[in-house]
């Protein structure tokens, strides 16, 4: 038994893990000739190579460069430091760029040392791979035996979610920070501590954030927990004081701010995307995503950055009274996106909260089988993978809410605190999710179903004995402590849950109420239109609308190109703002009685392709009789002077031929003052089948006003 043991220690079982994980991501990579489709824009890299090339952390204008421009638009698989010149004209480090000083150090380091080859940055991938999947072996090992926890992380690295997240290197490299600071986490949790443990695990938390923020911004949602964990759950060989509690917490903070410094320490530009990106979680996208019950209405219909620029822009400019057209990553930019956050978690509340408890129910319900946009798109082995885990999938979808509430049942039967603990880590990074929901911001949770059903598995039949040697004492089964504290422990959590989400309901269902006034006696006016149709759609196009200005009417703007081609100045931050200054029409379908609801294409011209918002949107039915009818309200925002990414501007709506004799007019409304915000909404005419919140699930009557899913294709197709 002993040479058993010793034969599958944990260290042998994490070598073949790691050997395993370097094997996979190996095929993976291999199969990806390409990184540039799966990453940030070209000149992102341009850091790394001056750090390879002995330059420091500088951001070169890669234009001014040839050999260096082809290489980073990956023209050339290599670059020769002998062809940078000796002088050459550089950027200010931007916030974007400072946020990512570690994982482009690595970068530069990896070229430094192997040659500045594409081929040859793909090791970075590797050793990130191996080193999350080392990560999850932990992470198992903290619930369940050696057997189980090898079985856990071989499940982990072949699931399809993660291999083709994995060519994305931003949104990849945060995952072994991440669960490392979990496992840290857990470990401050589950196992005694002495004060020297305790502070070094402090520490080892507070360095892994700041580390691992220089590889992706995300990590800092890490602070909270290990605060939180370490001042209320650390459990010490001796109790812990509050003194050691605080020092240890201050240890962490302070490990931090030391390794996040280099992060910030160069940036120039205070702009933040934080608000931004919890902005474009709230579109229709990320809601159809997580598969939530859809409200009558959505706040923003596209996941864009742009669009969401737009939005933020035209809120702060209506309700804020800003008068200064907004540049994209300043201080403006950052505080137009929290006070539109602010101000829709004050009128929507119970939507904010359903979406988390909507991204903790994906996550365990198993993702892994799903397929992120960056993997190859033909792949034998990722074919495997997808077969090898579908069964899995399906699996956890069946029983993964389930094992995670019998797992935390059970822990709190033994331990109140650890159980506490673990309900709040679970709560914590499943929901943090949906803030801006999309796959490449979940895939490192897919070990999360796995484990509670791992823990299940080897645990379930103890506990179930214990508890049936409780049903048979003298005293009663329901009488005894344990089964006592289980009680409470589930009734405390459903109320932690249920009331704020009620009491949160009730208040948005009149705030909406009231907001929904407007709408029914929003002043219109009507929208010549001419009718064309091709492709089995009609199309409603307006006969006048406002034309692109002409390139010289934009006050103070520079040649398009210039500020490309030297340093930023004062004039190319005016240009930013003025270029990127949208207009807002708000626009107005009426569709006649209808029993079903009607897709909607939304349609713009552009010059370039940057700023196409356009999108078939679902108008829900307005039921039947003489007078129903349904006001299709839909936010029109366009860039007439864009010239960087393109001039757009409305070109109209498009209804199936099918569908076509319901278009009764096209409006716009001509004030927009009494309109806090203009999200998508359908006005019917009953105003009692409005869907004032959204769900966790899709109700009966949700389901019956969902359109049938069209394909991009489809969309594709309609533009001309």
């Amino acid at each position: 038994m002993r040479r058993w043991l010793v034969f599958f220690s944990d260290g042998k079982i994490l070598a073949g893990v790691l050997v395993l994980a370097a094997c996979v991501a190996g095929v993976i990579m291999f199969e990806i000739p390409d990184l540039s489709a799966a990453n940030v824009a070209p000149d992102f890299f341009g850091t790394s190579v001056m750090i390879a090339c002995g330059r420091g952390f500088i951001t070169p204008v890669s234009s001014t460069i040839p050999a260096l421009s082809d290489f980073l638009l990956q023209k050339t698989n290599s670059f020769d430091p002998r062809q940078l010149p000796d002088t050459f004209a550089t950027f200010r480090n931007s916030r974007f760029t400072d946020n990512h000083f570690y994982l482009l150090t690595a970068a530069g380091w990896i070229w430094k040392v192997f040659g500045i080859d594409w081929r040859t940055l793909k090791l970075l991938f590797v050793v990130l791979f191996c080193a999350t999947a080392g990560v999850v072996y932990g992470l198992f090992r903290l619930g369940m035996n050696r057997l189980f926890s090898a079985l856990g992380a071989l499940l982990f690295v072949t699931a399809p979610l993660v291999l083709t997240t994995l060519p994305n290197l931003r949104d990849f490299a945060k995952a072994p920070f991440l669960l490392g600071v979990i496992l840290m986490l857990g470990h401050l949790v589950a196992r005694p501590l002495t004060p020297r443990r305790l502070f070094g695990l402090a520490a080892g938390i507070g360095l892994t954030i700041g580390i691992g923020q220089g590889f992706r911004q995300d990590l800092f949602i890490c602070l909270i927990p290990g605060v939180l964990i370490t001042a209320f759950f650390a459990r010490g060989m001796n109790r812990l004081s509050l003194l050691q509690r605080l020092a240890a917490i201050a240890l962490l903070l302070a490990s931090y701010a030391v390794a996040v410094w280099p992060c910030r320490a160069t940036s120039t530009d205070e702009g933040t995307l934080m608000f931004h990106n919890v902005m474009m979680g709230l579109s229709a996208e990320c809601s159809d995503l997580l598969g939530v019950g859809k409200a009558s209405y959505d706040m923003e219909y596209l996941c864009n950055d742009n669009f969401a620029h737009a939005v933020r822009c035209i809120h702060a400019r209506r309700i804020k009274g800003n008068k200064d057209p907004i540049a994209y990553q300043t201080v403006e930019g950052a505080r137009s996106a929290k006070e539109y956050v602010l101000d829709a978690a004050k009128t929507f509340p119970a939507d904010f909260i359903v979406r988390g408890f909507a991204a903790l129910r994906f996550i365990l319900g198993g993702t892994s089988v799903e397929r992120a946009p960056f993997g190859p798109p033909e792949s034998q082995f990722l074919d495997r993978m997808r077969w090898l885990h579908t069964p899995v999938a399906a699996g956890m979808n069946a029983i993964g809410v389930l094992a995670a509430a019998v797992v935390l049942l059970a822990t709190s039967r033994k331990d109140l605190r650890i159980a506490t603990a673990m309900l709040f880590l679970l709560l914590y990074f499943g929901s943090y999710t949906a803030l801006l929901f999309q796959l490449r911001h979940c895939f490192h949770l897919a070990f999360v179903p796995l484990w509670f059903t791992g823990v299940l598995a080897e645990h379930g039949m103890r506990a179930a004995a214990a508890f049936r040697l409780d049903m048979f004492r003298g005293t009663g089964w329901w009488r005894t402590v344990e089964t006592r504290r289980m009680a409470a422990f589930a009734l405390a959590s459903l109320a932690l849950m249920i009331v704020p989400l009620y009491a949160t309901r009730i208040y948005q269902y009149v705030k909406v109420g009231r907001l929904l006034i407007p709408y029914r006696t929003a002043a219109l006016e009507p929208i010549a239109t001419e009718e064309t149709l091709r492709a089995d759609w009609h199309f409603f196009k307006p006969i006048s609308w406002e034309s692109f200005p002409a390139a010289d009417s934009i006050t103070d703007a520079p040649a398009p190109d210039s500020r490309w081609l030297a340093p930023p100045s004062p004039s190319s931050i005016a240009f930013d703002a003025h270029e990127m200054d949208p207009r807002v029409t708000y626009g107005v379908v009426e569709l006649a009685a209808n029993t079903a609801p009607c897709p909607v294409a939304v349609r713009f011209e552009t010059e370039q392709g940057g700023n196409d918002f356009s999108r078939i949107l679902c108008a829900q039915s307005g039921g039947e009789g003489p007078n129903a009818r349904t006001l299709f309200f839909f936010p029109i925002y366009e860039f007439p002077a864009s010239t960087t990414l393109g001039k757009s501007r409305f070109a109209g709506i498009a209804l199936p031929a099918d569908r076509a004799a319901e278009f009764k007019g096209l409006y716009r409304v001509a004030d927009l003052k009494p309109f806090p915000f203009l999200p998508v909404l359908s006005i019917p005419e009953n105003l009692s089948d409005i869907q004032r919140y959204q769900t966790i699930w899709p109700g009966r009557r949700q389901r019956r006003q969902q359109c049938p899913e069209m394909p991009q294709w489809l969309l594709d197709s309609l533009r001309e």
